[in-house]
């Protein structure tokens, strides 16, 4: 109910008496002046009144005006719940509407089924470098190589162009969805499949289409190109590794040649076969040297002073003292190349480049054991035909419709709709209730 400013109860009192003013404008401009007003005013007012059911073609409406009374007694401070009361009949009826409406929409919609299937990458296989039956890559050891990296790899094969076109050339796509360019195609494909990893690393593949049985033959096709593609790429990644690591494995062994070549020199130059064995025994032997050498030494300095000069025993002491020496100084400072003894003078040169040439063969030693097996594995990768893929979960037929949820679609709808409804309501009703502050205002 409308409740009505003094101004336009004036006017509605005029209208009464005067029921001309509704169609004689000379009249309603008599009217107007004589109340101290503007026709235009006069004009308007009646306007509102006729907006309210106050006024009709041929006058005053007894009914509505009848209510007035009632009208002004309406409280304007009704709670939210008071005024939707109020309006319950609307609000049932947009119900009623937009729950009917809902239905239809979603019964009209078209069904679309899902096929999938999940799989599982492996470890084993998918890294080059990895040990031949030890289950972990070497790349895994480093760091560098992991499941993830493979089911990345998974991704972005079915995401590629290539998986993509061969499905829409099977299937015939363009005219499944209705559209020309292949840009376009591939983008209403892509929107209807869907790609999770679960948080245990399996890989599960959706597809989506409003053929069951064509839903289920074209997630086979993806599974087929999925393999073939991947045993491709590995199969080219096989051949190239391959050939890396064969490179490798002739300039390490040629390089290991030269220094097998230069040790095998080394040692029939200064007959070192184990130098650091030979080492130890000259030093033994120096010391040997030097013991016997103070001994003598001692013993002729005590016969000097006790025996004559012609006595033989100081002689044979004499050339024990001077062949003692004479040894040391050869173990010292010359090389005799008969002798398996190395020089002493010489031992920090000799040690170093043994210890190099040593050094060097230890190393790409070592390196050819690493090698040796890698290009084994490359090898067999190359000639591998079969997918390594572990299939968890194979394509099936859909017995029951992926989308649209009908009963989701229509609780949202009913639901969005009915709290508008309530929004407009209130609404409403606060404009309603400040129209007449305003027009109070808009009349002083």
């Amino acid at each position: 109910m409308q409740t009505l400013t003094d101004h336009e109860k004036k006017i509605l009192g005029l209208v009464k008496k005067h029921p001309i003013i509704l169609g004689d404008r000379s009249e309603r401009e008599r009217v107007a002046v004589a109340n101290g007003m503007t026709e235009k005013t006069l004009r308007n007012r009646i306007a509102d009144l006729k907006r309210y059911g106050l006024v009709d073609s041929k006058g005053a409406s007894i009914k509505e005006t009848s209510k007035i009374e009632d009208v002004e007694k309406t409280p304007i401070g009704d709670s939210v719940f008071q005024v939707l009361c109020n309006r319950r009949r609307f609000l049932f009826i947009n119900f009623i509407a937009v729950s009917v409406l809902s239905v239809i929409v979603s019964l009209l919609l078209p069904v679309w089924y899902a096929s999938s299937f999940t799989i599982l990458p492996s470890s084993a296989g998918g890294d080059i470098f990895g040990t031949i039956g030890g289950g972990t890559g070497a790349l895994s050891l480093l760091g560098l190589g992991n499941t993830s990296e493979e089911t990345s790899n998974y991704i972005s094969i079915l995401n590629s162009r290539r998986v993509r076109e061969r499905i829409i050339d099977e299937f015939n796509l363009r005219s499944v969805y209705g559209a020309e360019e292949i840009e376009d195609v591939l983008e209403q494909f892509k929107a209807n499949t869907d790609i999770e990893v679960s948080d245990e690393g399996a890989l599960l593949f959706v597809i989506y289409d409003r053929d069951s049985i064509r839903c289920k033959k074209m997630a086979d096709l993806v599974l087929e190109e999925l393999g073939k593609t991947s045993i491709d790429l590995k199969t080219k990644t096989g051949i190239r590794n391959q050939r890396f690591i064969l490179a490798r494995i002739e300039s390490l062994e040629s390089e290991l040649r030269e220094v097998e070549n230069s040790l095998r020199d080394f040692t029939l130059k200064h007959n070192a076969y184990e130098l650091p064995t030979q080492l130890a025994e000259s030093v033994v032997q120096l010391i040997g040297f030097e013991v016997k050498l103070a001994e003598t030494e001692i013993a002729y300095n005590i016969a000097k002073h006790t025996l004559s000069k012609e006595s033989p025993s100081l002689r044979n002491l004499k050339l024990q003292k001077d062949e003692l020496r004479s040894q040391l100084k050869v173990l010292k400072t010359g090389w005799d190349e008969e002798s398996l003894f190395p020089n002493l003078s010489d031992t920090p040169d000799l040690l170093l480049a043994y210890a190099r040439m040593k050094r060097d063969i230890e190393i790409h030693g070592a390196i050819l054991e690493f090698l040796y097996p890698q290009y084994e594995q490359a090898r067999l990768q190359e000639a591998r035909d079969e997918p390594t893929l572990q299939i968890l979960d194979f394509p099936h037929v859909p017995q029951k419709k992926a989308k649209p949820q009908r009963a989701l679609i229509v609780v949202g709808s009913v639901t969005f709709s009915f709290l508008m409804a309530c929004f407009w309501v209130l609404l409403r009703n606060r404009v309603w209730l400040s129209a007449p502050n305003q027009r109070k205002a808009g009349a002083a």
